[in-house]
């Protein structure tokens, strides 16, 4: 059983709105496991990102080897931290099935509680939407026409959502930081064996030229769509593999991160 003297929360920022939560469970594990505990936020110190090859909204680390991407309860948090996981995790066997919505719109920071809807279950504490929205108006005053992403409806409702950022304003290790360089930082569906991705994608692609991008990235698992993936997906969409970015353990098993990246074609 490991002996567990640190636990670091890393963050970028409230770009998630589950990272309050989940900052409050690694602050109550750390309590029940007798360690210390510190709170980061990458956005100022990315250093510490790339020390510990953060490439997600937030990020648990134990004893500075011990990486979960994933919100998990404190209970669930302390079980993992003493124990482990020794499984590669793996495809599901049953992939979604891509659907189409019937109205794409520009994500401002009014519509983010809106998108927030898709990641967040139904009696979510409102704090972390709020966070969230928050941090969007900050970051829509950096962008070009404050573009911070789309959002997909259906019926009235979001099913789909897609953000993104210049990548010198993502403080993950990227390889390359160029304005002109797009990295997605979710790229997210309502699930039910429905996938609404593939038409925010792409609306995102056929605009990105305009946005001043000459390529988009994304981080994507090879066996979980945890962040954004899995990696297969973007593939299939005409993304190449850039680089191999080392594993990380979510709440069933380890997964291998891959960077992804694909040209971006000009105006016609």
């Amino acid at each position: 059983m490991l002996e567990v003297r640190k636990v670091r929360f890393l963050h970028f920022g409230a770009q998630c709105p589950w990272h309050a939560w989940m900052k409050e469970q690694a602050r109550e594990a750390a309590g029940l496991l007798g360690a210390s505990f510190e709170v980061v936020d990458v956005g100022a110190h990315p250093e510490v990102a790339s020390r510990h090859k953060m490439f997600f909204p937030f990020l648990t680390v134990v004893n500075g080897l011990f990486r979960l991407a994933a919100p998990v309860s404190a209970r669930r948090l302390v079980e993992l931290a003493q124990e482990g996981v020794s499984d590669v995790v793996g495809l599901p066997e049953r992939m979604s099935r891509s659907v189409q919505g019937d109205r794409v719109q520009r994500l401002s920071p009014r519509l983010v509680p809106l998108a927030c809807q898709l990641c967040t279950p139904e009696g979510f504490p409102g704090a972390g939407r709020d966070l969230k929205q928050a941090w969007a108006e900050r970051m829509a005053e950096k962008v070009k026409g404050g573009e911070l992403g789309l959002l997909l409806m259906d019926g009235g409702r979001p099913v789909a959502a897609i953000e993104h950022l210049p990548s010198p304003l993502v403080p993950y290790p990227l390889p390359r930081k160029d304005p002109a360089v797009g990295f997605i930082t979710c790229l997210y569906s309502r699930g039910n064996g429905l996938d609404y991705r593939p038409q925010v994608l792409e609306a995102f692609l056929a605009k990105a030229h305009r946005l001043g991008y000459r390529e988009v990235q994304v981080v994507a698992g090879r066996g979980r769509p945890h962040p954004n993936g899995p990696a297969s997906f973007f593939v299939r969409r005409g993304f190449a593999e850039l680089a191999p970015l080392g594993e990380v353990m979510l709440e069933d098993g380890h997964d291998r991160l891959v960077l992804l990246g694909r040209p971006v074609p000009g105006r016609r």
